[in-house]
């Protein structure tokens, strides 16, 4: 079906990704999307699916409708997550996050001992298991300057990257 794909929230960033499974369309780990016409599919919860055109899908429940866009799934670089390695800090929170790279794989640390892998969704955006999505904001210039957690229940709760672990550029040694 071409409408299997990543889609991306307008209002947060959020992902949701739709699989087939044998003949049914379904949220990824979730549930069927059953057909009601050809743009129009209901889940057994009550959550309306309209799709216009083949990139923009309307999912409305009880309390919201949002729009998703069709998002391009990304494979990152190590070049490309070691510019995102750092550490950011949140004084909302009162809490640091370090971002690394262990094995080739971004992970975000936060003490005591929380490691949760980062898996890419599109470009700069990363699924955090058990956290939610995990945005990156960028300068004008293009380079990271922040962070954004996105839960259900928190949007966009912003990490800061501390100046002190921003990539030195190269040079003469």
């Amino acid at each position: 079906d071409a409408r299997a794909g990543l889609y991306r929230s307008r209002l947060d960033g959020r992902a949701v990704r739709l699989v087939r499974n044998g003949a049914a369309l379904r949220i990824e780990h979730g549930a069927a999307l059953l057909p009601q016409s050809s743009t129009h599919f209901v889940t057994v919860a009550g959550q309306h699916w309209r799709f216009s055109g083949a990139d923009t899908v309307e999912i409305a429940d009880r309390y919201d409708r949002i729009l998703y866009d069709r998002a391009d799934e990304t494979r990152m670089t190590p070049g490309q997550l070691e510019g995102l390695v750092g550490q950011y800090r949140s004084t909302e929170a009162d809490t640091i996050v370090q971002l690394s790279l262990d094995g080739g794989q971004l992970t975000l640390h936060r003490a005591p001992e929380t490691r949760i892998p980062l898996e890419p969704l599109y470009r700069d955006a990363f699924s955090a298991a058990g956290l939610g999505t995990l945005l990156v904001n960028r300068s004008p210039d293009g380079s990271v300057s922040s962070v954004s957690v996105v839960q259900d229940r928190g949007w966009n709760l912003r990490f800061t990257r501390d100046a002190d672990t921003l990539p030195r550029p190269a040079g003469p040694r």
